[in-house]
């Protein structure tokens, strides 16, 4: 006995030859809408600490400047960490039990009067209630020996 096929059938298995392209696209488009975070682990760009650093962009020997940090740490703040090095070499750890979510610290130095000019590189980074760090943010100052 000859079986016939069905329109019913043949548009099933029309259906069937594109059903492995749309799930890639949906793939493809879960990943592109959470950016690369892992939306399931509660581990995201929106939960993750993270600092700003205002800093000049130049000192000359013998002045004083500062640095701010703005830190944001959606779970609490634990500690803000700075470090300096170039013509000044300073590493500082700030705990901030009661800072609450937002903290913004201003640290103050002064150049020595004597040193080999250069590139300052100052590193901050922010670690939350959770232990989770934040991405170390990184900027420049440009320390100048003062002419006489």
């Amino acid at each position: 006995m000859k079986t016939r096929k069905t329109k019913q059938s043949q548009a099933a298995r029309r259906g069937r030859r594109y059903l492995p392209g749309a799930g890639i696209a949906l793939a493809l488009v879960a990943l592109i809408g959470c950016n690369g975070d892992n939306m399931f682990s509660g581990e995201n760009s929106t939960s993750r600490p993270r600092v700003d650093v205002i800093a000049p962009a130049v000192v000359l020997s013998g002045d004083s400047f500062q640095v701010r940090l703005d830190a944001q740490a959606p779970r609490g703040l634990a500690r803000i960490d700075l470090s300096i090095s170039g013509a000044l070499f300073r590493d500082t750890s700030v705990l901030v039990p009661g800072a609450g979510n937002t903290a913004s610290p201003v640290f103050r130095y002064r150049l020595p009067d004597l040193f080999a000019g250069g590139i300052m590189v100052v590193m901050a980074r922010v670690v939350d209630k959770a232990g989770v760090s934040s991405p170390a943010v990184v900027d420049t100052v440009t320390a100048i020996m003062r002419t006489q």
